[in-house]
């Protein structure tokens, strides 16, 4: 059997030493452009909150600026982008106790965003020694901002300090108290009628009405989802236009009645 015999081919081995040297310049450009995007700075920080379908947020643009401005010493503004930790940036705005996710990213045009979801307040607390705070949905304790105060319901009177323990354990007066506040909540209907709780001296709650000057008697937070439904059955199929002036008392700490006493005519 005869040797194969080999011809050199001038053409192909100068295509292939330019396609090497094509490829070579390829990825030379590809590190070229990755470390000069890595060397660029930032340009604009935006920051968008999202006011969860309400008006106005406890929290503004410059809140978060200044949070991240007192942590690292600058706002993230002409920084190098590697120098940009962008999950120590989350991070630190998720431990804020009026935020509650965040999200921060960097895109092609080296914007730096911040994304932030606050929290929601249900209900304002002003306890028995005075300290005067606000609850979120989640009982997450959140303090008194200067930018809003938003109209929600009001607990006052002999109401104990916060604990930690107290929603870990899900047990006490406060805890009740927050779980009767969100209920009310949820309901828009409820909502729009009931303006306070006063927790009395036994422990026992008041409710004080957005419209008329009658005092609701609920009692102990016991069982407090029956006696919402019967405030409602009554509000709804018991009490007319005049009624919101006639009545003094609306008692719910009767099982399956709702007792009402009317004001005496002077």
């Amino acid at each position: 059997m005869g040797k194969r015999i080999s011809y050199y081919d001038p053409a192909k081995t100068v295509k292939q030493v330019l396609l090497a040297l094509l490829g070579i310049a390829l990825f030379a450009m590809l590190i070229a452009a990755a470390v000069t995007i890595r060397n660029k700075n930032s340009s604009v920080v935006e920051i968008n909150i999202d006011t969860l379908g309400e008006s106005k947020s406890m929290l503004v643009e410059k809140d978060i600026s200044n949070i991240i401005e007192r942590t690292y010493g600058f706002d993230l503004v002409g920084i190098p982008i590697q120098d940009i930790d962008v999950l120590s940036v989350e991070n630190l705005l998720k431990n804020v106790p009026h935020i509650k996710d965040a999200n921060v990213f960097i895109d092609a045009l080296n914007k730096v965003h911040v994304d932030v979801v606050p929290r929601k307040a249900i209900l304002r607390i002003v306890d028995e020694n005075g300290s005067n705070y606000f609850l979120d949905e989640d009982g997450i304790r959140l303090p008194i901002s200067a930018n809003f105060t938003p109209r929600v319901l009001v607990a006052h009177g002999f109401v104990p300090q916060y604990h930690d323990m107290n929603f870990q354990e899900k047990k006490g007066t406060l805890y009740d108290i927050y779980q009767l506040g969100l209920t009310i909540n949820k309901d828009p209907f409820l909502t729009a009628q009931l303006d306070q709780i006063y927790i009395n001296k036994k422990g026992e709650a008041e409710l004080i009405p957005k419209i008329g000057d009658h005092e609701i008697k609920f009692g102990s937070l016991d069982d407090f989802d029956w006696k919402l439904e019967k405030l409602m059955a009554f509000y709804k199929n018991g009490i007319s236009y005049k009624g919101w002036k006639t009545y003094q008392t609306i008692d719910l700490r009767f099982d399956n009645q709702v007792v009402c006493d009317k004001k005496i005519k002077s």
